[in-house]
């Protein structure tokens, strides 16, 4: 069998969402013993409908939504277009001399105002991302710091020199500062 890459023309070129769209596949119009359509990505199609123009018999597949139709010239026909619809279209056709004529195209419909689906994020979104990561990063600053500050203060705690009375001081020797009960106040002298 041989294999011919053909074109299919979108009538009209840019849709909308609600309208309706004609696929023509490029390539013979004569001699066909079969026209299939599918619709899908580069790794997995399903088949829409198959069309045998020799006994005009069409049968219908699993890719089909019931707003498909088929010509006696192979053309797809899709009305009342939905976002949904924004896909991979490609149609096969054999010829009664065992030749196919193999096409694909893309279909992107637009949304009824003319714009394109988005593909990402609205400003609105953007900022509240990048206010959380503010948040988040702030907390977990404070965190760090926090923690820091609690060992500090566990290893830094006030040490004094003792001296106890009526014996030598000893320079190296320290004992963790706690403060009397009398420390601060006056004695009364006796």
């Amino acid at each position: 069998m041989t294999n011919i890459t053909v074109g299919i023309k979108n009538e009209p070129h840019s849709v909308k969402v609600g309208e309706n769209v004609v696929l023509i596949p490029g390539g013979s119009r004569r001699n066909l013993f079969s026209c299939r359509w599918f619709r899908g990505d580069k790794y997995r199609y399903f088949e829409i409908m198959e069309f045998l123009p020799f006994n005009s018999t069409v049968t219908f597949k699993d890719g089909y939504t019931g707003r498909e139709s088929i010509d006696s010239d192979c053309k797809l026909h899709v009305r009342n277009l939905s976002l949904w619809d924004s896909n991979f279209y490609r149609v096969e056709k054999i010829s009664f001399n065992n030749t196919m004529y193999v096409g694909v195209t893309a279909l992107l419909v637009l949304d009824k105002l003319g714009f394109e689906p988005r593909t990402g994020l609205s400003p609105v979104a953007t900022i509240g991302v990048i206010v959380a990561c503010f948040v988040g990063l702030s907390f977990f600053v404070g965190l760090v710091v926090f923690q820091t500050a609690s060992t500090v203060d566990r290893v830094t705690t006030p040490y004094r020199l003792s001296l106890h009375e009526g014996h030598q001081a000893q320079p190296k020797t320290a004992t963790p500062y706690r403060p009397s009960i009398n420390e601060g106040h006056k004695s009364q002298p006796k």
